[in-house]
């Protein structure tokens, strides 16, 4: 594997470098907080600010490549740590002088470790093939477009269609030649192809299984086809087919596929929380998760801890063990003692090699340990592994069951934190609450379980249609939530007007029976409406007024 180069290791290296050029005077620092311990060792400020001093070089040094440095100044904070043991002092007792010497022959040892030549250190780097950069704001997300390649016109046309309701860019084509042209590299392409086209063409079948095989991170391919059977599956397959799709073509079961495919390669990024009081530590942990990808908030004060649980929901939380406000420990069982953050992986990052007091921490409420210096490629991966698991369990403990949407308590919760930030930020936000149309004929008509993919498909349209800054949920049965932020209240009801329209235009399937099914919606509008209580039960009147008015309408509340 080959190392990091350009502005990242530049970034990594020059923190190595400000951490030597500050070492003297972080010695000096600990040296006379040090001896100000020794002499009042009965006070408890004197000793925990030395420990603490002691307890960041010994995890700095070790990250930065003072390994010697390291290792001296946690023999310094242990020796510090036994003060407060009652049975060493006695309460206006200073320390002995042989006690004095040890501490000062360490202190002494920790700057011959700093004066050390610099070819001797090594900076933990992290690699370049573990670590993919991602661009800023990025999160992972590219542009998507659909080709289709159907013989039929008139099944051509109607998917082209259809697929437009649901905001896919979608183009007709009669070739590889044009599938391997749109292999630009900036898009996910997604690929509707007509078994009977491979067959008939020559070569084509070495084609496509090429162009899946060179670019398989851009390429995903459905086929389709009017028999199904095991012979034309695993044709399918052997071209590099992802997805199969016999007729008569169900558009909502498409739809998914296609949506699939298309966002497989746009997981948002892992949220990490960093608490820790040594800066440079923390730039270094940031750094190396932000170029694995991720998004890190940073907590030095431990008070600050819960304001960004409240706000910005991290999967996981690197926690340092020593602190001066709050150790480690201390600070897991405060966050376990709160229902909502039981389940959120704490992991401790400490130069504590003791595998006793590392045990301890883990079953006062932590998950997992990392000792320093942190090896980069155990830290990514046990961020990424226990990151990826909180995101499933939220998954299935806040989202609705049928459509992958929030829940009813969970948009609510959303909208009160939404309402916050347009308060906070003197921007706009709507809420819109929709219903379906004569839903229970549907149900009663053709049944619950094409009722189900109804619902699927208004989920998936709204997933598609609305930005991704906006938040939708299922609010209960047929009806469902839309939180539009920074949007006034006339443009909240031309999106929603364009999206009652092209749901009119979906087309469903039971068996061999197609329909179609309309919704009403209701908007009230943030600042008109200043709570979540407020909002909800406008958009319900404006709801309500929809329905009555002969449905397939928006309505805005008024206020």
């Amino acid at each position: 594997m080959s190392l990091l180069s350009g502005k990242v290791r530049e970034r990594l290296e020059a923190l190595g470098i400000k951490f030597a050029s500050e070492l003297p005077g972080r010695i000096r620092e600990l040296r006379s907080a040090v001896f100000t311990a020794l002499a009042n060792p009965t006070d408890p400020k004197s000793v925990e600010t030395a420990r603490s001093l002691a307890h960041k070089l010994a995890g700095s040094g070790s990250t930065f490549g003072f390994q010697d440095v390291s290792t001296t100044a946690r023999k310094i904070e242990n020796r510090i740590a036994r003060l407060s043991s009652a049975e060493e002092v006695k309460e206006g007792d200073g320390v002995d002088t042989p006690d004095r010497k040890e501490v000062s022959e360490l202190l002494d040892d920790l700057n011959a470790a700093a004066e050390k030549p610099e070819q001797s250190r090594k900076l933990s780097l992290p690699d370049s093939e573990l670590m993919e950069e991602v661009a800023p704001g990025a999160e992972g997300y590219r542009a998507r477009l659909v080709l289709l390649w159907l013989p039929d016109e008139t099944t051509a046309d109607d998917l082209y269609a259809q697929l437009g309701f649901f905001g896919f860019p979608v183009e007709k084509i009669s070739g590889t030649d044009t599938i391997e042209q749109r292999l630009t590299g900036e898009r996910q392409v997604i690929a509707i192809i007509d078994v009977s086209v491979v067959e008939q063409s020559t070569g084509c079948a070495q084609t496509l299984s090429g162009l899946k095989e060179s670019h398989s991170d851009e390429l995903s391919m459905m086929f389709v086809s009017g028999s199904d059977n095991f012979d034309v599956r695993l044709s399918a397959v052997r071209w590099g087919g992802d997805a199969f799709f016999a007729a008569p073509f169900e558009i909502s079961g498409m739809i998914d596929a296609t949506e699939s495919l298309a966002s497989r390669n746009e997981a948002p990024p892992y949220h990490v929380l960093i608490v820790d009081d040594d800066h440079d530590h923390v730039s270094y942990l940031a750094l190396t998760l932000q170029k694995a990808g991720m998004v890190t908030s940073l907590a030095t004060d431990p008070r600050r801890v819960f304001k960004i649980l409240v706000e910005e929901k991290p999967e996981i939380i690197l926690l340092d063990m020593y602190m001066p406000e709050a150790n480690g420990v201390e600070l897991a069982k405060v966050i376990r003692q709160q229902e909502s953050y039981v389940g959120i992986p704490i992991v401790f990052i400490s130069v504590e090699t003791d595998p006793q007091k590392q045990f301890q921490a883990i079953s006062q409420g932590g998950d997992d340990f990392i000792s320093k210096p942190v090896d980069p490629i155990v830290l990514v991966n046990t961020v990424r592994i226990r990151a990826e698991r909180t995101r499933r369990m939220r998954f299935f403990m806040e989202r609705d069951s049928l459509t992958g949407l929030l829940n009813h308590s969970n948009l609510r919760e959303k909208m009160s934190l939404e309402l916050q930030r347009a308060e906070r930020m003197e921007n706009g936000m709507c809420f819109a609450m929709i219903d379906l149309d004569h839903f229970k004929w549907v149900n009663d008509t053709y049944g619950h379980l094409t009722g189900d993919r109804v619902l699927k498909s208004l989920a998936k349209l709204l997933q598609e249609r609305l930005r991704r800054t906006d938040t939708i949920g299922r609010y209960g049965g047929e009806e469902f939530g839309v939180i539009l932020f920074d949007t006034n209240a006339h443009n909240a009801e031309r999106i929603m007007g364009e999206l009652r329209d092209s749901f009119s235009r979906v087309h469903h399937l039971a068996g061999d029976r197609e329909f179609y099914v309309t919704l009403s919606c209701g908007i009230a509008s943030y600042p008109t409406y200043r709570t979540v209580n407020e909002l909800t039960e406008a958009a319900d009147a404006a709801l309500y007024e929809a329905k009555e008015s002969g449905r397939n309408v928006v309505v805005t509340a008024k206020g």
